[in-house]
């Protein structure tokens, strides 16, 4: 395609790259997980050092904390996916956009990296699907709960209730599956 439009490509690319080329244009999916699991073999046998450090100045303190492995690459991945905009509200600021989890990452682990399992959603809407005040039908139409739909404020107005009955901006690839949103309405979601 890129010698097709007269360019002439990465000239330095060996058979191995070109091969890895080929292989992620046709399968995607397949690549992106294979990927996500040599990255997390390797993030794995790193070990992050600890510190002793007990010196406590002012309202600050040495804080340990868990990091999801694999994060970013999924965010990137899902914004990627719905090209970088809300796939409710049509929001295209990065730093307002956040890749949701459809089945919480807790719930199963072994889709927490799943772009499948991925919405990208405001701020806003995010933290409304988390806290099970929206949901997607299986037609991916919004659909609001009760606690939002007998609210009485402009704001809910303008920022939900718009919405509601409306399908969402389908991704590229990745379609949501059926699987994690029904969860999500059976799990979550508040009536």
């Amino acid at each position: 395609m890129i010698q097709e439009s007269g360019r002439n490509g990465l000239k330095g690319a060996s058979k191995a790259d070109k091969d890895m080329w080929a292989e992620m244009s046709t399968d995607w999916e397949n690549f992106y997980i294979t990927s996500v699991e040599a990255f997390l073999t390797i993030a794995n046998k790193h070990e992050e050092s600890e510190s002793t450090d007990s010196n406590f100045i002012g309202r600050e303190r040495l804080v340990q904390s868990k990091a999801r492995i694999g994060q970013n690459q999924f965010r990137q991945i899902i914004l990627s996916s719905y090209n970088d905009k809300c796939c409710i509200t049509d929001l295209s600021i990065p730093n307002l956009l956040v890749a949701s989890h459809i089945m919480p990452w807790s719930a199963k682990p072994s889709e927490r990296l799943n772009p499948c399992n991925g919405l990208c959603l405001s701020s806003i809407h995010d933290s409304a699907f988390d806290q099970g005040l929206l949901t997607l039908n299986s037609n991916l139409e919004v659909v609001l709960s009760s606690k939002l739909l007998h609210q009485n404020n402009p704001f809910v107005d303008y920022s939900f209730k718009q919405y509601e009955g409306k399908s969402i901006t389908l991704p590229t690839k990745f379609i949501p599956k059926e699987e994690f949103l029904a969860h999500h309405r059976i799990e979550i979601f508040q009536q």
